[in-house]
């Protein structure tokens, strides 16, 4: 059997929200709970302005955003990168042009729309996300919330090749009413080489305590620490993400 990954391997947590979108703290108040937590790494992923749903970023916005993040990070004592929650859209392009997200450390695609899709073109949706150079991580995958929605269906198989091939992280959101991916997600996804990470989606200080409900997913899927990769210290976390 393998030695599942416990709470105490986590070293950072890469989906949290500020109230530069639908967050209910600041970029410092995170931070500080983070450095708390004993963690080595966070990233701030705010949402595009574009989702309609929730105030987010503005194009013009987002230089100052990413440098108050990486100003606030040279003096906390724990490496703050500077993210965003991109949106993918119906097609599988994304909400913002390239030109911009390359301006930061880290960009989370997700889908929160048109959830009524047929499998094959949610298929192509999400592997069209998952080629974006762009994005590393592919945040809740199938969007699905529990008792109110089942969230996308799509080929497994194509979707798992698809992250393998093109080294894009799969999330494991720790949201309760999320828990997405679903355990036996995470065992396939496990089969075909595919890294995870397991994030909080965190809205306030409060739900930074919530890594323990997707460390429990996890364990359920047989993840272990090297599945997981923010189980990586600093250093090799970022050499495998190619970032600084």
């Amino acid at each position: 059997l393998p030695k599942p990954i416990k709470l105490s391997d986590i070293k950072g947590d890469l989906q949290m929200h500020t109230h530069y979108s639908d967050g209910q703290n600041t970029v410092e108040e995170m931070a500080t709970v983070c450095k708390s937590l004993g963690y080595e790494y966070v990233a701030i992923t705010d949402h595009s302005s574009t989702l309609g749903v929730t105030q987010g970023l503005k194009i013009e916005e987002i230089d100052k955003y990413i440098f108050t993040i990486r100003r606030l990070s040279h003096r906390f004592g724990i490496k703050i990168f500077a993210g965003i929650e991109a949106n993918i859209k119906p097609d599988g392009s994304i909400d913002l042009p390239d030109k911009v997200l390359g301006k930061f450390d880290i960009v989370l695609g997700a889908i929160h729309s048109s959830f009524r899709q047929n499998k094959f073109d949610a298929t192509k949706r999400l592997v069209r996300a998952i080629k974006n150079p762009y994005v590393k991580i592919i945040a809740h995958p199938t969007g699905r919330i529990i008792n109110r929605r089942p969230g996308l269906e799509f080929d497994c198989e194509e979707v798992f090749e698809a992250c393998k091939k093109n080294k894009t992280i799969l999330e494991i959101n720790s949201y309760p009413d999320r828990l997405d991916l679903r355990d036996t997600l995470i065992r396939q996804a496990i089969k075909y080489g595919v890294d995870l990470v397991i994030n909080t989606d965190s809205h306030s200080i409060n739900d930074l305590s919530n890594m323990n409900y997707g460390v429990s997913q996890a364990r359920r899927g047989w993840a272990q620490s090297k599945n997981i990769i923010n189980s990586l210290p600093l250093k090799r976390f970022q050499h495998v993400l190619n970032i600084h």
